[in-house]
Formats: C-alpha cells, structure tokens, sequence
C-alpha cells in the first residue's frame, strides 16, 4: 500500500523550535570541588542542570576535559544512557542532577576542567561548566574511630552509596538541605586475613568481629550530640527495629545511637550506628583523641553492625555538608601507603590497618 504524506498529517515527529542559549545552565555542587590525591582520581560533586526552557530535555553525552594552561592534557566522557543513570531527563522549568561519572589520572594543583553535557535532538545547545578543583585536607589530625583491620565497604569514591541524594527535591530544600551531607561519609567493618566479617553464619549481631567493639574519639574536641536509646535491630540485612522519623523535626534519627564531637574550626566528627546502651560520654564532655567512647553496634539506618564515620560542618541536616577526612596511624594494606604527614583518604574496598 503507498502512503502518502499529506499537508494536513504530520510525517514523522514535528520538529521543535531551538531553545535559546542560557535557557540550559550547568553549574558544580558543592562549588568547591575537592581534588583527590589517590589515583584513579574521583571529583566527589554533582553537575545539577537547570532546564528554563518550555519543554523536557535529555542527557545525551557528559565529557571533561583537564586543562594544564591552554593544553588539554586528560580527556574523559561518558555517552551510554545506562552509565548515566536515571537522571538524565529533565522536566521543563525544573532542575535535573547528574552524579559525576568521571574519573581521572591527571589532576593537579592548578589544572581547570572543563565539564560539558550535550542532550539528544536537534536546538537543544550544550552547556558547560569550567572549575579547578583544590585540596581538601582537614585541618584536624584525625586517627580512625575503630582500631584494627578495617575494611572500607564505603568511600570516597563513585562507588560509593553515600555519595547519592537528591537533595534538589524540593522537600529537601524546605529543609534548607542543598548538599549532600554524607557524601564524604565511610562504612568500617573489622574483617580477618581471609576478608571475612562474620564468623559462623552471619545471622548474629554475634557473629560479626565488629560487633561490640569499642569506637574510639578520632580527635579532641567537644561532645555536642549524643543518642543512646534505639534498639540495634536484629535481622541481618534488614533495619527491623528503626522506623524512619521526620527528619524535620528529628534530623540526627537515620544515624542511631550516636557521637557527635565538635573539634573547632567547622569541623565534626559523627560515630554513628553505635550499639544501643553502650555511649558513656554526655553532649558538653569534653574529649581527647583515642579515649572510647562507645561499642560498634546495628542501630538506625543499618543493615549489620559496622561504624558510619564522617567528618561534617555541623549537627543536623540543614546547610550541613561533607567533607573528606584524611587520617593518621593507618597502613593501606596492598599499597603501604601511610598517614604519616598529611593523612590519607579512604576508597571503598580498602583495608587498612589501623594503629
């Protein structure tokens, strides 16, 4: 059968008008951008894309380049919708956020990156976003909160849970959440020379070699919030005791039973998910740096006993952010790297032994 086209029928889907230049802006959260010191190297910050224009947009292609001067001397990109993830459609008059996908070899100090998100179809213009990620070292001398051979299940880098939150929805901001506040967090678990965690079945509370264990203060400092009183739920991989509260007006309740430790200069440390019943400090004591605080335990958001570690600019969720946390007297077991002088930064599958 010949079809024809006729005036009246549209042929195929009709073409959009362009949207005009600055209808798209991109721009980098947080607006420092911290510069890694481990290789491969990952930029822990979000590209959130703001789309002023009448209709949706697609992600098509996120690409980077490293700029040493005027020479390129790194180019990455990421084009596969799949490895974008599923936050690649953005709405009309709506802001969409990308995690960044992207690592690298060649950064820097002083080096620029040039960011760039291209999206599909014709009249839509790509944006771009240019910044020079600086170091983040902590200004406090931090030792790990657990002692012994630790195992990292969550770092620093893109593998890492922590680092994913849409906190451009609009219930977060009326939190005035505009970061992630876990973004820099870790997940420590004792493991044995064999990887294991657990001993038996790992059906126990029990049976994990982190359970009970006593969390030590990373830091001097002040105690400025504490929590002692939730269950540690008891079914392996689920969160059986914690209910999920409003964080509104209980901003702390995903983390359990808790230390919050005020060390100056902006800088806390939170020991989070700690064993019900076992914090022996009050919020005003002051702290030195090795003194036990409390017991690694399962309580809160958790799915089996380990200790949730983050260095954060304050207590609670609004205007609160992350920051990576560099540590001391520990041995990154495979490379022997060490934190002597400026400390290291942790990556998710390390082990480390610490002193």
């Amino acid at each position: 059968m010949l079809l024809l086209c006729l005036a009246v029928v549209a042929c195929g889907p009709a073409k959009q008008d362009p949207i005009s230049p600055g209808k798209i802006t991109l721009r980098v959260n947080p607006g420092k951008v911290c510069l890694p010191d481990r290789h491969p190297q990952y930029l822990n910050f979000d590209l959130l894309i703001t789309n002023q224009a009448s209709r949706e947009i697609k992600v098509r292609k996120v690409s980077a380049a490293v700029l040493e001067g005027a020479e390129v001397i790194e180019q990455r990109q990421v084009a596969a919708q799949e490895m974008l993830g599923p936050g690649t459609t953005i709405s009309a008059s709506s802001e969409g956020m990308l995690y960044n996908p992207l690592v690298f070899n060649s950064l820097k100090p002083g080096v620029l990156i040039r960011y760039k998100v291209e999206f599909e179809g014709e009249g839509v213009p790509p944006v771009s976003v240019t910044f020079a990620p600086k170091p983040c070292f902590n200004k406090t001398r931090l030792v790990l909160p657990l002692a012994g051979r630790v195992a990292v299940g969550d770092g620093f880098d893109l593998y890492s849970h922590h680092r994913r939150r849409e906190y451009q929805d609009p219930a977060w901001k009326e939190l005035g959440v505009f970061d992630h506040p876990d973004r820099f967090g870790l997940d420590l678990k004792l493991v044995d020379a064999e990887g294991r965690e657990f001993k038996g079945t790992g059906k126990r509370n029990e049976d994990f070699f982190a359970w009970g264990q006593p969390l030590r203060v990373p830091a001097d400092g002040t105690v400025v919030s504490v929590y002692n009183a939730q269950p540690d739920n008891t079914v392996i991989g689920t969160e059986n005791l914690w209910t999920p509260g409003d964080v509104e007006t209980e901003p702390m309740q995903g983390f359990g039973n808790h230390v919050l430790i005020d060390h100056g200069g902006g800088e806390f440390s939170l020991l989070a998910h700690a064993r019900a019943g076992s914090v022996i400090v009050r919020k005003g004591d002051r702290v030195r740096a090795g003194h036990i605080v409390a017991q690694v335990g399962n309580s809160g958001s958790s799915l089996g006993p380990h200790l949730h570690y983050e260095l954060r600019t304050g207590w609670g969720l609004k205007g609160i952010t992350g920051m990576p946390a560099y540590f001391h007297d520990v041995t990154v077991v495979g490379t022997d790297e060490t934190g002597n002088g400026k400390g290291v930064a942790l990556d998710s599958g390390d082990i480390v032994i610490a002193h």
